[in-house]
């Protein structure tokens, strides 16, 4: 894994996006556990390599899904990005779950990351970039938000509530993040209507 960030990454916030007209393909992980502090407890236990997998089924499941309704070829992708929270991106690399798990939940790589076709077989055709992590709980997905804000100088305070609740603060000069745990309630574990994560 080599982590330069790519340099088509800018280009991607002049794009229009549409959300999917059917809801995605459920988190294969949910049968090692319905939240995140669960399925980490469950790479800790030794089902890392199998929670890796499950991962890289339910990205390759979703490719095909997205490649089928809109009718591209799987050739025809030039680029891939992902973003996401700091268990699913240490999962997904196959990254020891301990730092993340235990106080004071410090990874020792933040940095992003390329996986490359042969290393994780995610059904593309080119290496996924995956977006660095701030630290501890705060992870690629709000950083790809904060990256994607248009430079303003007025205040504004952003929330992305899941398992952990992180949070980011312009103060019009500088960006402020943290995280505090918020609870499996946020990511519908065990729901009967909705979707669950």
């Amino acid at each position: 894994m080599i982590s330069a960030p790519p340099p088509w990454l800018p280009s991607l916030w002049t794009v229009k996006a549409e959300c999917c007209p059917k809801p995605p393909t459920p988190n294969p992980q949910r049968s090692e556990g319905l939240d995140v502090i669960s399925r980490l407890e469950a790479a800790h236990k030794g089902k890392g390599a199998q929670l890796q997998s499950l991962l890289a089924k339910g990205i390759k499941n979703l490719v095909v899904e997205l490649l089928s309704t809109e009718e591209i070829q799987k050739e025809d992708i030039q680029a891939a990005a992902a973003a996401a929270n700091s268990a699913i991106t240490s999962l997904l690399r196959g990254s020891d779950v301990e730092p993340l798990l235990f106080p004071p939940h410090r990874l020792p790589s933040q940095s992003g990351a390329w996986i490359k076709p042969s290393e994780l077989d995610l059904g593309l055709p080119v290496p996924l970039y995956l977006f660095p992590l701030v630290n501890g709980f705060i992870g690629g997905d709000l950083l790809a938000f904060i990256y994607y804000q248009k430079p303003d100088s007025h205040p504004a305070l952003f929330l992305d509530i899941g398992t952990n609740g992180e949070m980011a603060l312009f103060t019009g000069e500088k960006w402020l993040v943290t995280s505090v745990a918020a609870g499996p309630a946020f990511e519908a574990a065990g729901i009967a209507w909705g979707y669950g994560g």
